[in-house]
């Protein structure tokens, strides 16, 4: 990440079809954090590891989860992953992710979140 001067990558739980049963070929969260749920969304930077789930998963994500990892819950009253980003990082922070697995829309309602 310092390499390319990125401050946080996102990792989503879909596939490219944004299908909710995937093939393990396509399990990038279940490979870089355990997590076998599936619902997730990853925001990771040099320093956090942070997964967002909802209550289905509140006991099995913290059990599955890789060490330094934490579990944020998905709550109207909780900050969502573009909430926490734009709290968090930097002004005109760099957020890296893969546009064939996130929907181009909820990148752009988290840039006016981020800034």
């Amino acid at each position: 990440m310092k390499k390319h001067s990125i401050d946080a990558y996102l990792v989503s739980r879909n596939d490219p079809h944004m299908c909710e049963r995937i093939p393990p070929s396509e399990e990038r969260l279940r490979y870089i954090s355990s997590f076998t749920g599936t619902n997730g969304f990853a925001v990771i930077t040099l320093d956090k590891a942070l997964l967002w789930t909802d209550g289905r998963y509140y006991i099995q994500a913290p059990q599955e989860l890789e060490k330094g990892w934490e579990m944020m819950k998905l709550e109207i009253n909780l900050p969502k992953w573009d909430e926490w980003c734009a709290q968090n990082l930097k002004e005109n922070a760099v957020i890296g992710y893969n546009p064939a697995l996130i929907p181009g829309k909820r990148i752009e309602t988290a840039s006016k979140v981020v800034g």
